[in-house]
């Protein structure tokens, strides 16, 4: 009996610990996520927040250069900012390295961007926020006093007020989480988009506008309100540019990390190869220079930087590695991780291609259906390389990789270390409410 007894005090025992030990790591779980939050937090607020100028003590004459891209809040006082009048508040984007004036001219105040003499947003006192160019939005909480608001007689001082929108107050743990952010500039980028609702990429609607070589039109214009493999977009990759750059919807994005594809975000690619980020149909490059089973080494290099695409983010920046099966092993290994930090854009997975491709195989012609990755090859034109890498190894082999073979459109496998034949072809994680389709 005594032998029983101590049984199952030992049994219990070790329960009683087993629960300590569990509740010690999710304990120790939260609170690392809530200090990564706080962190990001502190450091976007104060990234954000580190313009605030004021016209009491910036001349018309000063310039700032902006440091910070994001949403600025624009706020227009009259008399002094202790106990001034309050008239109008507007919203205006300002982007890395913008030259930023402000001019007091009553009833206008205005905000200059990169030409002096040369207004391109401003504000009317006795007319509230005037939306010039979209830069403003009618955020409008003129003072209750009619009487306060000054008209063109006047002779008033104003006093304009710039600063980040984002304040502690205003940006709660559940935002941050929700941002799917892991850096402050991520975070920026997300939250501007956001204030003004701008899309990342939009629909083709003409089809006078598609690619058509020697008789060939490459993606289609598509269904409203609906995505299939092939439609053809129009995206902004840089701040500074304009909706130019034509990619092709594939699929949904596919989810290395639990082999799943998520209908939130959509994968998309680039119509031409390149080579250091900038288009180049003629440069081929090795996926690695050792084996297929740690990732493109060598190939990603040639991606666009985040400083070139600084429009664009991907959705994962560090990705599991599988191979066509779904799994994590070649012959060679297992596979590792990836990691593209710096990069904006990646490589095809063999399962996007599969999805929105499922006639897909290493038969010729399998692609025909799919033209649209076969754009700016040697299918096309046979000056250019006959395709370009997939981010895929495959299963049965330690040096094999699987690529897109324009000329033959087809998918096949070739040597991770042979430089001879594939480009790179960027890849781009667009968040479906910034596809404008």
């Amino acid at each position: 009996m005594n032998n029983k007894g101590f049984v199952t005090s030992f049994i219990l025992f070790s329960l009683l610990i087993l629960f300590l030990l569990i509740t010690s790591i999710v304990l120790y779980t939260m609170n690392n996520s809530s200090s990564l939050n706080n962190k990001l937090k502190n450091d976007l607020v104060n990234d954000i927040d580190d313009i605030e100028l004021n016209s009491s003590n910036f001349d018309s004459s000063d310039i700032y250069i902006v440091k910070t891209r994001g949403t600025y809040k624009v706020q227009v006082w009259s008399g002094n900012l202790t106990n001034g009048n309050y008239y109008a508040e507007g919203l205006i984007k300002l982007e890395r390295g913008d030259k930023l004036h402000i001019n007091i001219n009553t009833p206008n105040v205005e905000v200059l961007k990169n030409n002096i003499n040369n207004p391109e947003h401003y504000i009317k006192l006795n007319d509230s926020v005037k939306q010039i160019n979209g830069a403003f939005y009618n955020k409008i909480e003129p003072t209750n006093d009619s009487s306060k608001i000054p008209t063109d007689n006047d002779n008033v001082t104003p006093y304009v007020i710039i600063k980040g929108i984002v304040t502690a107050e205003d940006l709660s743990f559940d935002d941050i989480n929700n941002l799917g952010c892991q850096d402050v500039q991520c975070a920026l980028d997300e939250i501007s988009n956001r204030i003004n609702n701008e899309s990342i990429c939009k629909r083709v609607e003409a089809s006078s506008s598609l690619h058509t070589y020697n008789g060939v039109t490459y993606g289609q214009i598509g269904t409203k309100g609906q995505l299939h493999s092939g439609d053809a977009f129009d995206c902004k990759v840089s701040t500074s540019g304009d909706y130019t750059e034509r990619f092709y919807y594939v699929s949904d994005y596919y989810d290395s990390s639990t082999d799943s594809f998520d209908d939130k975000y959509a994968t998309l690619i680039y119509y031409a190869s390149v080579k250091d980020g900038e288009i180049d149909n003629t440069a081929s490059v090795a996926y690695d220079l050792t084996d297929n089973y740690h990732g493109p080494r060598n190939a990603y290099k040639h991606l666009p930087k985040n400083s070139q695409w600084n429009n664009i983010r991907l959705y994962n920046k560090k990705r599991i590695l599988l191979n066509e099966l779904g799994t994590r092993t070649t012959s060679g290994g297992t596979l590792k991780s990836f990691d593209y930090s710096g990069y904006s854009a990646r490589f095809l997975t063999y399962q996007e291609l599969k999805s929105g491709c499922p006639e897909a195989s290493s038969t010729t012609g399998s692609l025909d259906n799919c033209k649209y990755l076969n754009e700016n090859t040697n299918y096309q034109n046979t000056s250019y390389k006959y395709g370009y890498w997939l981010e895929t190894p495959r299963s049965s082999s330690s040096q094999l990789v699987w690529y897109i073979h324009g000329s033959n459109r087809r998918y096949f496998s070739l040597n991770a270390q042979y430089s001879g034949d594939n480009g790179v072809r960027p890849v781009i994680d667009v968040k479906k409410t910034y596809l404008e389709y």
